[in-house]
């Protein structure tokens, strides 16, 4: 979505321990300038709820206790579209 002339806005979920790296290019005729790379990390502590939160959860789980939490997730989703219809699609 353009936010100012030539100028985008995109929204994206980081989880524990991921990191975005990026930099800014300008260009203006002939002569660029790029800025130098800068590095966007997830250091905050996300709390165990919501949708974003049990995922980030499930990351760092051992691999029996991720599979039940993933079984957990999948029920309350079903749930939650049966009682409240369509959920999760934004746009």
């Amino acid at each position: 979505m353009p936010v100012y002339e030539n100028i985008y806005v995109k929204s994206f979920v980081l989880f524990q321990d991921e990191q975005v790296r990026y930099s800014f290019c300008e260009t203006s005729g002939k002569k660029s300038y790029t800025d130098p790379e800068e590095v966007l990390k997830q250091e905050r502590k996300v709390p165990e709820i919501g949708k974003y939160g049990k995922l980030n959860a499930m990351a760092g789980m051992a691999p029996a206790r991720k599979k039940q939490a993933m079984i957990e997730y999948e029920q309350e989703a079903y749930l939650a579209e049966r009682i409240f219809g369509k959920t999760g699609s934004r746009r």
